[in-house]
């Protein structure tokens, strides 16, 4: 007996062993990692968040690939395949594209951070969190299919984050002249003002002078001066969080105003909790930085004070003015364009950078496409917002659009 209970100890003692050398060993492989990270040098390249959206199956994820490779040629920007974009189990199953995907890419005076949205309704909260995160949307088409009534929702819902919105009529395949003509002129009596570009993948298509028009209409038109203020204090949304023992916390998304530099003391808050941290580390476009400034899309390493379980709507902050925390919101609504008149009542899901739960209570109200309404929001938690920020609330028919106007004290 007191041979096997020996036996016994020698074998928990060795496996605890093991446990934690296989622990050493993973830390010191991330340790290495990270010494060996490429460092990012910041250049005077404006930063642009650029993002797709439409219909599903109409060519989002082919249009990103199509990109890279006419870039790879003109500017030595890394290829990506559509099975590099879409690359999860389901995705390649399905044929689809269901979660966000970030792809980097540069042109001679401006670097994308592209995220190529899902287009399926099934997946609409991952679209609906990145579209307040981007500065362009490119609205992609099919010519073959029309303008359908999710592509015209989304152009709508695009316009109301603040997003500059170009269609792309993206041709292949024989698609006949008078079929692109009929998709402009429905872009133009649906009253979708921006002039749509054509990008033709046709062999007689010019591919690689349609995509620089595209990317020169929009650094032509992008103005991200007057929507991210560096002098203020720090605001950060978080779209992605993780944790590594080593390293910290990873939180990743777009700041919205200030500036972060590796020592840099931050608070959190998320679910009417909060912490303070220090920043660590920064990585931009998968490589090192020392620097986060408004408009970028990065993420930091932090190792807060106290334990604290963030997730997607969490919000990494200094002190500041403009900032408010409330269950309880005044907002004030209308209907999308399309939807008809709306009377609220129960239960709705709504979308904010900073709310990650969804749930929410209206209290009753009749709503119009026609003319704002103001109304009591009441959410299944605190969350912290800003007077003005967009807002979007779903239903299972109806989408209302609108923004925070104040906190109610609870």
């Amino acid at each position: 007996t007191k041979l096997i209970l020996l036996d016994s100890l020698l074998q928990e003692m060795i496996l605890k062993n093991v446990a934690v050398i296989r622990q050493n060993l993973r830390r010191l492989s991330t340790t290495a990692l990270h010494k060996n990270k490429e460092v990012f040098e910041r250049d005077q390249k404006e930063h642009i968040n650029l993002g797709t959206i439409g219909s599903p199956g109409h060519g989002k994820t082919t249009l990103v690939s199509k990109i890279t490779k006419v870039l790879h040629g003109t500017h030595g920007v890394p290829v990506k395949e559509v099975s590099d974009i879409d690359n999860t189990t389901g995705e390649r199953a399905a044929g689809q594209s269901q979660n966000a995907s970030h792809i980097e890419f540069w042109t001679d005076n401006h670097r994308y951070s592209l995220t190529d949205l899902p287009g399926s309704s099934a997946y609409s909260r991952n679209m609906y969190t990145h579209l307040s995160l981007l500065d362009v949307c490119l609205l992609v088409i099919n010519p073959e299919e029309g303008v359908l009534k999710d592509t015209i929702e989304m152009y709508r819902i695009s316009k109301h984050f603040g997003n500059f919105t170009i269609p792309v009529i993206f041709t292949r395949g024989q698609t006949d002249s008078e079929t692109v003509d009929l998709v402009q002129m429905e872009l133009e009596e649906l009253g979708i003002e921006n002039s749509s570009i054509i990008l033709e993948t046709s062999p007689e298509g010019n591919l690689n002078q349609s995509t620089m028009k595209l990317l020169h209409e929009i650094e032509a038109k992008v103005n991200r001066s007057t929507k991210f203020q560096e002098e203020s204090s720090v605001y950060f949304p978080l779209e992605q969080t993780g944790s590594i023992p080593s390293r910290g916390m990873f939180c990743a998304g777009r700041i919205e105003s200030g500036v972060i530099k590796t020592g840099t003391p931050l608070e959190v808050f998320f679910n009417g909790k909060k912490s303070k941290g220090t920043v660590k580390d920064m990585e931009i476009f998968r490589k090192k930085t020392d620097l986060l400034k408004a408009g970028d899309r990065g993420g930091v390493f932090i190792k807060f004070k106290t334990d604290i379980d963030i997730k997607r709507g969490a919000v990494l902050f200094e002190p500041g003015k403009g900032r408010e925390v409330s269950d309880s919101w005044l907002v004030s609504l209308q209907t999308l364009k399309g939807q008809g008149n709306h009377t609220t009542k129960g239960e709705y899901m709504l979308h904010h950078s900073t709310f990650s739960d969804g749930k929410t209570i209206l209290e009753p109200c009749n709503l119009s496409e026609d003319g704002l309404t103001e109304t009591v929001l009441r959410s299944s938690s605190q969350f912290m917002g800003r007077p003005t920020d967009p807002i979007l609330i779903r239903s299972n028919r109806t989408i209302i659009i609108g923004h925070l106007v104040s906190s109610i004290a609870s």
